[in-house]
Protein backbone atom coordinates (compact mmCIF):
# COMPACT_ATOMS: atom_id res chain seq x y z
CA UNK A 1 0.00 0.00 0.00
CA UNK A 2 1.54 3.50 -0.88
CA UNK A 3 0.31 6.77 0.96
CA UNK A 4 1.90 9.84 1.98
CA UNK A 5 2.75 11.72 4.92
CA UNK A 6 0.76 14.76 4.28
CA UNK A 7 -2.40 12.62 3.44
CA UNK A 8 -2.09 10.90 6.96
CA UNK A 9 -0.96 13.84 9.20
CA UNK A 10 -3.95 15.95 7.64
CA UNK A 11 -6.43 13.35 8.65
CA UNK A 12 -4.97 12.12 11.44
CA UNK A 13 -4.53 15.82 13.05
CA UNK A 14 -0.70 15.61 13.94
CA UNK A 15 2.26 17.13 12.48
CA UNK A 16 3.83 13.71 11.71
CA UNK A 17 6.82 12.72 8.98
CA UNK A 18 7.30 10.26 6.90
CA UNK A 19 10.17 8.85 9.16
CA UNK A 20 7.78 9.28 11.93
CA UNK A 21 5.08 7.70 10.39
CA UNK A 22 7.10 4.69 9.60
CA UNK A 23 8.15 3.91 13.04
CA UNK A 24 4.22 4.03 14.38
CA UNK A 25 3.53 1.64 11.19
CA UNK A 26 6.57 -0.91 12.93
CA UNK A 27 4.49 -0.74 16.04
CA UNK A 28 1.29 -1.74 14.18
CA UNK A 29 2.94 -5.11 12.96
CA UNK A 30 3.25 -3.27 9.36
CA UNK A 31 6.67 -3.22 7.78
CA UNK A 32 6.98 0.80 6.65
CA UNK A 33 9.44 1.92 4.69
CA UNK A 34 9.81 5.92 3.39
CA UNK A 35 9.60 5.17 -0.43
CA UNK A 36 10.44 9.47 -1.38
CA UNK A 37 11.88 11.29 1.26
CA UNK A 38 11.65 14.88 -0.59
CA UNK A 39 7.55 14.20 -1.23
CA UNK A 40 6.80 12.63 1.86
CA UNK A 41 5.73 9.27 0.35
CA UNK A 42 5.53 5.79 1.96
CA UNK A 43 5.19 2.19 0.89
CA UNK A 44 3.73 -0.26 3.33
CA UNK A 45 4.51 -4.07 3.37
CA UNK A 46 1.33 -5.50 4.63
CA UNK A 47 1.54 -8.94 5.96
CA UNK A 48 -1.01 -11.92 5.68
CA UNK A 49 -1.81 -11.28 9.08
CA UNK A 50 -3.05 -8.28 8.79
CA UNK A 51 -5.88 -8.57 6.27
CA UNK A 52 -8.19 -5.65 7.58
CA UNK A 53 -5.23 -3.38 6.00
CA UNK A 54 -6.87 -2.35 2.36
CA UNK A 55 -6.71 0.87 1.66
CA UNK A 56 -4.21 4.26 2.68
CA UNK A 57 -7.25 5.48 4.29
CA UNK A 58 -6.45 2.02 6.47
CA UNK A 59 -2.79 2.98 7.14
CA UNK A 60 -3.70 6.10 8.47
CA UNK A 61 -6.29 4.65 11.35
CA UNK A 62 -3.18 2.63 12.18
CA UNK A 63 -1.01 5.59 12.56
CA UNK A 64 -3.68 7.28 14.94
CA UNK A 65 -3.41 4.20 16.98
CA UNK A 66 -0.25 3.43 17.12
CA UNK A 67 0.32 8.25 18.19
CA UNK A 68 -2.20 7.54 20.47
CA UNK A 69 -5.77 9.31 20.35
CA UNK A 70 -5.18 11.35 23.56
CA UNK A 71 -2.52 12.54 21.99
CA UNK A 72 -4.60 14.20 19.31
CA UNK A 73 -4.66 18.34 20.25
CA UNK A 74 -8.64 19.12 20.16
CA UNK A 75 -9.69 21.36 17.51
CA UNK A 76 -13.11 23.01 17.09
CA UNK A 77 -14.36 21.65 12.90
CA UNK A 78 -14.32 24.02 10.54
CA UNK A 79 -17.41 22.78 9.49
CA UNK A 80 -20.59 23.16 11.15
CA UNK A 81 -22.88 20.26 11.52
CA UNK A 82 -25.86 18.50 12.65
CA UNK A 83 -25.93 14.42 13.06
CA UNK A 84 -29.34 13.00 13.20
CA UNK A 85 -30.65 9.30 12.51
CA UNK A 86 -31.96 8.58 9.20
CA UNK A 87 -35.49 8.48 9.65
CA UNK A 88 -36.53 5.37 8.17
CA UNK A 89 -33.70 3.83 10.49
CA UNK A 90 -35.14 5.45 13.65
CA UNK A 91 -38.91 4.03 12.37
CA UNK A 92 -37.47 0.42 12.07
CA UNK A 93 -35.57 0.68 15.48
CA UNK A 94 -38.81 1.64 17.49
CA UNK A 95 -40.36 -1.42 15.51
CA UNK A 96 -38.17 -4.07 16.76
CA UNK A 97 -38.84 -2.74 20.26
CA UNK A 98 -42.41 -2.85 19.99
CA UNK A 99 -42.37 -6.83 18.05
CA UNK A 100 -39.74 -7.42 20.86
CA UNK A 101 -42.23 -6.47 23.81
CA UNK A 102 -44.56 -8.47 21.91
CA UNK A 103 -43.07 -11.58 22.86
CA UNK A 104 -41.18 -12.21 19.47
CA UNK A 105 -37.56 -12.92 18.89
CA UNK A 106 -35.39 -10.54 16.73
CA UNK A 107 -33.37 -12.71 13.89
CA UNK A 108 -30.36 -11.11 12.04
CA UNK A 109 -29.96 -13.18 8.58
CA UNK A 110 -27.12 -13.08 6.13
CA UNK A 111 -28.01 -10.18 3.01
CA UNK A 112 -26.60 -12.95 0.48
CA UNK A 113 -27.86 -15.85 -0.61
CA UNK A 114 -28.41 -18.60 -2.83
CA UNK A 115 -30.58 -19.01 -6.20
CA UNK A 116 -32.61 -22.02 -4.79
CA UNK A 117 -33.09 -20.61 -1.06
CA UNK A 118 -34.47 -17.46 -2.49
CA UNK A 119 -36.57 -18.92 -4.99
CA UNK A 120 -37.55 -21.99 -5.02
CA UNK A 121 -37.72 -22.69 -1.32
CA UNK A 122 -40.48 -20.19 -0.75
CA UNK A 123 -41.89 -21.52 -4.54
CA UNK A 124 -40.90 -18.24 -6.14
CA UNK A 125 -40.94 -18.96 -10.10
CA UNK A 126 -37.64 -17.18 -11.43
CA UNK A 127 -36.41 -19.99 -13.84
CA UNK A 128 -38.22 -17.97 -16.55
CA UNK A 129 -37.20 -14.66 -16.01
CA UNK A 130 -33.30 -15.59 -15.24
CA UNK A 131 -33.43 -17.36 -18.40
CA UNK A 132 -34.05 -14.28 -19.92
CA UNK A 133 -31.38 -12.38 -18.02
CA UNK A 134 -34.50 -10.37 -16.11
CA UNK A 135 -34.48 -12.12 -12.78
CA UNK A 136 -35.62 -10.33 -9.83
CA UNK A 137 -32.65 -10.61 -8.27
CA UNK A 138 -29.14 -9.07 -8.01
CA UNK A 139 -26.66 -11.69 -9.03
CA UNK A 140 -23.01 -11.37 -7.19
CA UNK A 141 -20.37 -11.69 -10.04
CA UNK A 142 -17.64 -14.29 -10.08
CA UNK A 143 -19.36 -15.51 -6.55
CA UNK A 144 -16.67 -17.47 -4.31
CA UNK A 145 -19.35 -20.29 -3.07
CA UNK A 146 -22.95 -20.90 -4.12
CA UNK A 147 -24.25 -19.91 -0.76
CA UNK A 148 -23.57 -16.34 -1.76
CA UNK A 149 -25.17 -16.21 -5.00
CA UNK A 150 -27.67 -13.73 -5.05
CA UNK A 151 -28.90 -10.82 -2.86
CA UNK A 152 -32.22 -11.56 -1.14
CA UNK A 153 -35.36 -10.25 -2.51
CA UNK A 154 -37.40 -11.53 1.01
CA UNK A 155 -36.45 -12.09 4.17
CA UNK A 156 -38.36 -15.48 4.81
CA UNK A 157 -35.28 -17.51 3.27
CA UNK A 158 -33.04 -16.15 6.30
CA UNK A 159 -36.01 -17.05 8.59
CA UNK A 160 -36.67 -20.80 7.77
CA UNK A 161 -33.10 -21.26 7.91
CA UNK A 162 -32.92 -19.72 11.27
CA UNK A 163 -35.53 -22.20 12.28
CA UNK A 164 -33.98 -25.38 11.06
CA UNK A 165 -30.88 -24.71 12.87
CA UNK A 166 -33.29 -24.20 15.90
CA UNK A 167 -35.79 -26.87 15.29
CA UNK A 168 -34.83 -28.67 18.60
CA UNK A 169 -35.44 -25.92 20.87
CA UNK A 170 -38.78 -25.66 23.03
CA UNK A 171 -42.21 -24.64 21.10
CA UNK A 172 -43.14 -22.01 19.96
CA UNK A 173 -40.69 -20.23 18.41
CA UNK A 174 -41.62 -16.63 17.49
CA UNK A 175 -39.32 -15.09 14.67
CA UNK A 176 -39.08 -11.49 13.69
CA UNK A 177 -36.92 -9.61 11.18
CA UNK A 178 -37.13 -6.07 9.63
CA UNK A 179 -34.41 -5.45 7.27
CA UNK A 180 -33.62 -4.59 3.51
CA UNK A 181 -33.74 -6.50 0.38
CA UNK A 182 -32.62 -5.65 -2.93
CA UNK A 183 -34.93 -5.63 -6.00
CA UNK A 184 -33.07 -4.86 -9.56
CA UNK A 185 -34.99 -1.54 -10.81
CA UNK A 186 -33.64 0.10 -14.16
CA UNK A 187 -34.66 3.62 -13.31
CA UNK A 188 -32.07 3.57 -10.18
CA UNK A 189 -28.71 4.48 -10.83
CA UNK A 190 -26.98 1.23 -9.62
CA UNK A 191 -30.01 -0.43 -11.01
CA UNK A 192 -31.08 -1.34 -8.34
CA UNK A 193 -32.86 -0.38 -4.93
CA UNK A 194 -32.99 -1.62 -1.58
CA UNK A 195 -36.39 -1.68 -0.03
CA UNK A 196 -37.55 -2.17 4.10
CA UNK A 197 -39.22 -4.98 5.10
CA UNK A 198 -40.43 -7.35 8.02
CA UNK A 199 -41.05 -10.70 7.85
CA UNK A 200 -42.49 -12.92 10.79
CA UNK A 201 -42.40 -16.76 11.58
CA UNK A 202 -44.15 -18.83 13.88
CA UNK A 203 -43.46 -22.26 14.97
CA UNK A 204 -45.69 -24.32 17.49
CA UNK A 205 -45.77 -27.52 18.27
CA UNK A 206 -49.62 -28.20 17.72
CA UNK A 207 -50.91 -25.55 15.33
CA UNK A 208 -49.68 -23.37 12.70
CA UNK A 209 -50.18 -20.04 14.88
CA UNK A 210 -51.64 -17.80 12.26
CA UNK A 211 -53.54 -15.96 14.77
CA UNK A 212 -50.38 -14.97 16.53
CA UNK A 213 -48.57 -13.65 13.27
CA UNK A 214 -52.08 -11.80 12.61
CA UNK A 215 -51.74 -10.34 16.11
CA UNK A 216 -48.57 -8.89 15.19
CA UNK A 217 -49.36 -7.52 12.20
CA UNK A 218 -52.14 -5.88 13.89
CA UNK A 219 -49.63 -4.84 16.52
CA UNK A 220 -47.65 -3.09 13.89
CA UNK A 221 -50.62 -1.60 11.75
CA UNK A 222 -51.48 -0.12 15.61
CA UNK A 223 -48.11 1.40 16.17
CA UNK A 224 -47.81 2.66 12.49
CA UNK A 225 -51.32 4.16 12.72
CA UNK A 226 -52.88 2.44 9.60
CA UNK A 227 -56.51 2.74 9.62
CA UNK A 228 -58.56 -0.04 8.68
CA UNK A 229 -60.63 0.01 5.27
CA UNK A 230 -64.00 0.31 7.13
CA UNK A 231 -62.94 2.21 9.88
CA UNK A 232 -60.88 4.92 7.56
CA UNK A 233 -64.48 5.04 5.64
CA UNK A 234 -66.29 5.61 8.84
CA UNK A 235 -64.09 8.19 9.41
CA UNK A 236 -64.65 10.12 5.85
CA UNK A 237 -68.22 9.96 5.75
CA UNK A 238 -68.32 11.45 9.41
CA UNK A 239 -66.21 13.97 8.63
CA UNK A 240 -68.49 14.68 5.00
CA UNK A 241 -71.61 14.35 7.46
CA UNK A 242 -69.99 17.09 9.66
CA UNK A 243 -69.22 19.38 7.27
CA UNK A 244 -72.56 18.94 5.39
Amino acid sequence: VHTDAAYISSTVGAALDAPTIAALLVKMSLDARVADAARGTLAVVVPPTRSDVLHPCDVMEDVAIAYGYDNIARTVPQFHTVATQQPLNKLTDALRVELAMAGWTEALTLSLVTRHDNFVSVRVDDAAAAARGDSAAVHVSGAAVRKYEVVRTTLLPGLLKTLLHNVGRAKPLRLFELNDVVLRDAAAETGARNVRRACALYAGAQSCGFEYVHGLADRLMEVLDVLLVDAKRRRVAAAHAAAA
